[in-house]
């Protein structure tokens, strides 16, 4: 088995009921959506759907114990196609429910309330595209199903043009694996290539987002990466700053605390961050040191890490998603707490540095006395100086003996001397003589 073997396309529970914008087809047959029970539901002029359709719908919002009006002022949902118009702008400004027709459905096949915000084409999509994607043809690779069919509206979502096939004039490949003819393709035609997550993120943030980052071109071998789409959320901040600024003023101060309550859920992931510490003294001192011993619990209580969430199934969606919410209330009870105890861990650095007369709870006398039997207590033997008699049981290896050189027997000296050189009656004479 190799990293180019196939691999199964997954399905994904974050699509269901969410690749696309526009319902196919129209819900039939009578049901109870008790979803809508006390809610009061308006529907925009902009769905472009048929009387027939809008008396359908108005009579399940009615079965459920909702009433359908015509004021958006008098509305608690607005359900619309589009990011534009006098409804939607005012409607997302009192913080009233705004989701598409697609929502909508989700919500009488489901009888659960989702948020529109919690998948991304369940909320009004933009009339023109968002900047960047304009003149953008974009293909898919290695997606499948209801993934390829989310991916495929949600490009055409953002303004730019999906094609089936890749030809050389195409700008992106979104593909979930790197391995398949047109990553080949792509490759040779100087084409980029992505995963899901950068056409995902582009649209929640309203802003085609730089390809330099090292997650839209991550592809983990044996994986694909259809397993984890579907999960990115819409952002309520960067929707109010692009399409309906302003309206602070409009607001109760109920709905006011709902919109950021749940702006907190779905954007929790990202504010959960590590706190640095508090790092509080605790040296034995009458009083003051106890209470610092106890801000330095409540500091530490405050800033655990919140237990992770459970599961949430695609049923049950009204708890959007299961993610704790209490990190900014965490630093808030904390800093209060740091500030009510600040005044005895300032008397407390005093009493520490005050030279002392009247005894050994003198302040910096006793501390320094403190941290001396606190050194003493903590040393063990083995870091205490060996004994005498252990450093003379260990024996040092003896010196090597300098070896002399033998003493010289013959002495052979070499010269230029030619006389002999072939001429051996002359050697042997001049031996003779």
């Amino acid at each position: 088995m190799t990293s180019e073997d196939e691999v199964p396309i997954p399905s994904s529970q974050h699509l269901e009921g969410a690749t696309s914008a526009m319902p196919n087809a129209m819900i039939e047959g009578k049901r109870r959506a008790t979803v809508f029970a006390q809610r009061k539901v308006m529907l925009s002029s902009d769905l472009g759907i048929n009387p027939r359709a809008r008396k359908i719908l108005a009579e399940i919002v009615a079965g459920g114990g909702g009433e359908t009006v015509e004021l958006v002022d008098a509305c608690d949902t607005l359900i619309c196609q589009f990011r534009d118009g006098p409804d939607y702008v005012r409607a997302s400004q009192l913080g009233k429910d705004v989701g598409n027709l697609s929502w909508l459905y989700y919500l009488v096949v489901h009888n659960q309330y989702t948020s529109p915000l919690r998948r991304l084409l369940h909320y009004p999509v933009p009339r023109d595209g968002i900047p960047g994607f304009h003149g953008l043809k974009i293909t898919l690779s290695n997606y499948g199903g209801d993934a390829r069919t989310y991916l495929e509206n949600l490009i055409t979502a953002t303004g730019a043009t999906f094609t089936k096939t890749m030809r050389a004039d195409n700008t992106h490949l979104i593909t979930a694996r790197m391995h398949s003819e047109k990553c080949e393709a792509a490759k040779d035609w100087n084409i980029e290539i992505t995963n899901h997550l950068w056409i995902e993120e582009s649209y929640a943030k309203c802003q085609a987002q730089a390809l330099s980052n090292p997650k839209y071109r991550t592809f983990p071998p044996r994986t694909n990466l259809g397993e984890v789409i579907g999960q990115t959320f819409h952002d309520e901040r960067v929707l109010r700053d692009m399409y309906y600024p302003g309206g602070e003023d409009l607001k109760t101060t109920a709905q006011k605390k709902k919109k950021t309550t749940h702006n907190d859920q779905l954007n929790g992931t990202s504010a959960r961050k590590t706190e640095p510490g508090f790092k509080v003294m605790n040296e034995s001192s009458p009083g003051v040191a106890a209470n610092a011993r106890k801000a330095s619990k409540a500091v530490a209580a405050d800033f655990t890490t919140p237990a992770k969430g459970r599961h949430v199934r695609s049923g049950k969606e009204n708890d959007t998603p299961s993610i704790s919410t209490g990190s900014r209330s965490a630093k808030a009870q904390a800093m209060s707490k740091l500030q009510g105890l600040a005044p005895d861990i300032a008397l407390y650095e005093k009493e520490k540095k005050r030279a002392g007369k009247d005894g050994l709870w003198g302040g910096k006398r006793a501390a320094d006395q403190i941290d001396r039997e606190r050194s003493l207590r903590s040393s063990s033997p083995a870091t205490e100086a060996p004994d005498e008699a252990s450093v003379s049981s260990v024996k040092r290896p003896t010196k090597r003996a300098k070896l002399s050189l033998p003493q010289v027997e013959l002495r052979v000296c070499l010269t230029g001397y030619k006389r002999w050189v072939g001429n051996l009656s002359r050697e042997d004479t001049d031996k003779v003589s």
